[in-house]
């Protein structure tokens, strides 16, 4: 996620999963580095985006 912008972070403890903050919602993804493979994996708000179900 070198060069990208926005605000991008990645998960703890989650290898090549990442957070996109777009208020008010999160966008949790995957990114395959080599491949430049994009899976968006949930969109939903802050306070939903992270429970499991």
């Amino acid at each position: 996620m070198e060069d990208w912008e926005g605000d991008i972070i990645g998960l703890a403890g989650r290898k090549n999963e990442y957070r996109l903050k777009i208020p008010p919602y999160r966008i949790i993804f995957s990114y395959v580095k080599g491949e430049d493979i994009i899976t968006v994996t949930k969109i939903d708000t802050r306070g939903d985006v992270y429970k499991k179900g």
